[in-house]
């Protein structure tokens, strides 16, 4: 091969690597800045516990419902038992979807979350009609 194409070849080369390690730069320096969502302040699980045994419902909704990830604990069924209370029979429905999973779980805690989830679905299942 000639000269001139390793030269083309190792140019291509340098010029593929830069792309790459500029944005390799660019995803790691904002990966770890994530905005939060505008308007939302964010909750912590136990602030949503707190809430609720204040007796605040509105706010402990609220705050429950900007948590990033649903907690797999009493709260969540305490959440989904307010929803359905309130006649929010598809909220409490999918809160209690998620956490039926756990019915069969190794964990004893998590089992009876998952327990007391599967009744908690099928209860607003046969109020929704749904089969």
């Amino acid at each position: 091969m000639s000269r001139r194409f390793w030269r083309v070849f190792v140019i291509i080369a340098a010029i593929g690597f830069l792309g790459w390690a500029v944005s390799s730069l660019y995803v790691w320096l904002t990966a770890f800045n994530v905005p939060k969502p505008p308007g939302r302040p964010s909750y912590k699980a136990s602030e949503v516990e707190r809430l609720l045994n204040e007796g605040r419902i509105d706010e402990a909704i609220e705050a429950y419902e900007s948590l990033p990830h649903l907690p797999l604990s009493d709260l969540s069924l305490r959440i989904a038992g307010i929803y359905e209370r309130r006649g929010e029979l598809r909220k409490a429905l999918r809160i209690y979807a998620c956490l039926r999973v756990f019915a069969g779980s190794g964990d004893e805690e998590l089992r009876s979350i998952g327990e007391r989830a599967k009744e908690g679905f099928e209860r607003v299942r046969r109020l929704t009609g749904r089969p």
